[in-house]
């Protein structure tokens, strides 16, 4: 919305953009379900988590996560500048490490859920801030 506001339209781009930060926010949500998951399943919640089950849960997030790779090196194919790539590496790594520590269940240790949550949160911003770099 504030692109559109300052530009007066959406250029193709912004959706290519859009889509990794979109999925890396996705997990961000995702996790932070993972200990709320029986007392969520007793209580008749339906959120993701519950619908899935855990196992599942964490194999979404791993899915998610090679999603918003993907799109991220899509975007960088329609006009995104390519040095997005430089700053996006260790991101990437971080996001990598993370997909399998939880698919590996790590999260059932509260302590170390509290490291992923907010790991992914910086999965999440360095996304952006990946974005935000190549362009300046």
């Amino acid at each position: 919305a504030g692109y559109y506001l300052q530009i007066g339209r959406i250029l193709p781009v912004i959706h290519w953009l859009s889509l990794p930060i979109g999925l890396t926010i996705f997990n961000v949500i995702l996790l932070n379900e993972m200990p709320d998951y029986e007392a969520d399943r007793v209580a008749g919640k339906k959120n993701m988590m519950v619908r899935l089950g855990t196992r599942r849960g964490s194999y979404l997030y791993a899915i998610v996560s090679a999603l918003a790779w993907f799109f991220f090196y899509v975007s960088i194919r329609h006009g995104v500048p390519q040095r997005a790539l430089w700053f996006y590496l260790p991101v990437f790594a971080l996001s990598v490490v993370l997909v399998f520590l939880v698919v590996q269940r790590r999260w059932q240790n509260r302590r170390t859920l509290e490291t992923l949550c907010g790991a992914t949160i910086l999965v999440n911003l360095g996304t952006s801030a990946s974005y935000i770099f190549a362009y300046l």
